[in-house]
């Protein structure tokens, strides 16, 4: 794991500076989210109220979990993004992102749900290895011609492995 790296609830003052870390990814150059349009997104998030965590090593944001705790068929938390700066991948980062939303919403009665988008093959291994498994697809959900993946995995201690 990355040393000095710490999460907490994102403030209105880590917006621009998370989204411009993670603005040059691929998945959002794939949606053509611009760094502004990204910042409006997580500034959206913050004012609904919806859980927004920011992983910071030192003060520099390197990476974000945005979460709806109850977002999915009004029973599960939902993963609406998690992303970690370009170069930080494979470091500790998204899993302790990942650990943090799971600890908020694990006791959800439908569990833990996300969506991943079908090219994005890294994240696919990613929840895989932490215990979600596939469950649907939707084609053309967020955008034409790409198919979001339906992960899920159940609520701790439930039968329904």
């Amino acid at each position: 794991m990355t040393a000095g790296l710490h999460i907490r609830a994102a403030e209105a003052g880590d917006v621009m500076p998370l989204a411009g870390a993670l603005a040059p990814l691929p998945l959002f150059s794939a949606y053509g989210f611009s760094a502004a349009e990204l910042g409006e997104r997580f500034h959206g998030a913050l004012s609904r109220g919806e859980g927004l965590l920011v992983a910071l090593l030192g003060d520099a944001p390197v990476g974000a979990c945005w979460f709806l705790e109850s977002g999915t068929f009004a029973t599960g938390s939902y993963l609406r993004l998690l992303a970690v700066k370009p170069g930080l991948q494979g470091q500790g980062v998204g899993e302790t992102l990942l650990r943090a939303w799971e600890g908020r919403g694990g006791s959800a009665k439908g569990g833990l749900f996300l969506l991943a988008s079908d090219f994005n093959e890294a994240a696919h291994r990613f929840y895989v290895r932490h215990g979600y498994r596939e469950v649907g697809r939707l084609p053309g959900f967020a955008r034409p011609g790409v198919t979001e993946v339906i992960f899920w995995k159940p609520r701790s201690g439930s039968s329904q492995t």
